[in-house]
């Protein structure tokens, strides 16, 4: 018998082949499916950005709102600057003028002794001030007004003063000075010194007999602690000069040979003080310039007179002493004004 080789047959089976175009029952509705669902994706990927976008809206239009609010701020202290509202003597929690004399004055127009006339004192815009009562002795002539706050009255004698004694219709508010020194202390400074412009800063600062202490350019000085000159120690600023003194804690004394400013120009010359300590300006050398020092006791005593500009929490003036108010000086001259404008996008 002969044996042939077996040969296997290998036969596929039926395949289901589905011409193109023709319907598939069940991708068709996995098509569906996913239209519907992506549809629904996009439907609250819409409403999601129409509701940021309004959003989005209600916050700029209230950073618009609030830059508005705020630009009006601005432009009401401006106002203040431009009139002086905020300029005079003023003590937040008193005030008493003994003797002496209170007028004013313009410093743009020159100095003080020029301005004076036939009645000896110069203009009649003096402002003295308090957010209580104001108590006057020794008749000092006033030309100006003497305003205490809402329910407090002007107590003594009043003969002089030349224009209004009525109660504000609201009480000052008076911003604290924040003592914030930029850079870092260098010691005591007690002695003779010239400073150029820039920027010092002292634990302590010493003018004492037989020393001058010359500022020239603009020079900003920051004190620690106490800041004193006395006897015949004198403090002298050049001319065309700008001196701004910061003070933090202790006295603040101007006294003896005092500060000479050769400009006549109080604005050439401001303290701005965080103290609680007290704050005195005497002496027969006057004092051009302006003091802050809503927290201190104040003093002003002496012959030689404050022109310029004060601000304390008690304000105190003796004897000869005379309080020039300079019209030049308004709300942001030794009075700063803290204001946090919104971002306007």
């Amino acid at each position: 018998m002969r044996l042939r080789p077996r040969t296997s047959v290998l036969r596929s089976a039926p395949t289901t082949r589905t011409a193109v175009g023709s319907a598939n029952p069940e991708r068709g509705s996995a098509i569906v499916v996913a239209v519907v669902v992506l549809f629904v994706i996009m439907s609250a990927v819409a409403s999601t950005l129409s509701i940021s976008r309004h959003g989005v809206a209600r916050v700029n239009k209230g950073i618009e709102d609030a830059y508005v609010i705020a630009e009006s701020g601005i432009d009401r202290a401006l106002y203040e600057v431009q009139n002086g509202v905020d300029s005079g003597f003023f003590g937040v929690n008193s005030l008493s003028m003994s003797g002496g004399m209170a007028d004013s004055h313009d410093s743009g127009a020159g100095s003080h002794a020029i301005q004076v006339g036939g009645g000896g004192y110069a203009g009649s815009n003096a402002f003295i001030g308090s957010n209580a009562g104001i108590s006057l002795s020794g008749i000092p002539p006033v030309h100006g007004d003497v305003r205490p706050a809402p329910g407090f009255v002007v107590s003594g004698t009043t003969g002089g003063v030349t224009r209004s004694t009525a109660p504000e219709a609201t009480p000052r508010v008076v911003a604290p000075y924040v003592y914030t020194p930029p850079i870092l202390a260098g010691g005591a400074f007690s002695g003779t010194q010239t400073f150029t412009t820039g920027t010092y800063r002292f634990t302590t600062f010493t003018v004492p007999g037989g020393q001058t202490a010359t500022f020239t350019g603009n020079v900003d000085l920051w004190v620690d602690g106490n800041f004193t000159i006395s006897g015949s120690g004198q403090g002298i600023l050049a001319p065309g000069a700008h001196l701004t003194i910061h003070q933090g804690t202790g006295n603040f004394t101007v006294s003896g040979g005092g500060i000479i400013n050769q400009d006549q120009i109080p604005s050439n010359l401001t303290v701005l003080s965080a103290t609680t300590s007290t704050v005195t300006v005497s002496g027969s050398a006057a004092f051009f310039g302006s003091v802050y020092a809503p927290l201190a006791p104040g003093v002003v005593s002496g012959s030689g007179g404050l022109f310029g500009a004060c601000t304390a929490k008690t304000l105190n003036t003796s004897g000869g002493a005379g309080l020039h108010l300079d019209s030049q000086l308004g709300f942001g001259q030794g009075y700063q004004v803290n204001v946090e404008i919104p971002f306007k996008p």
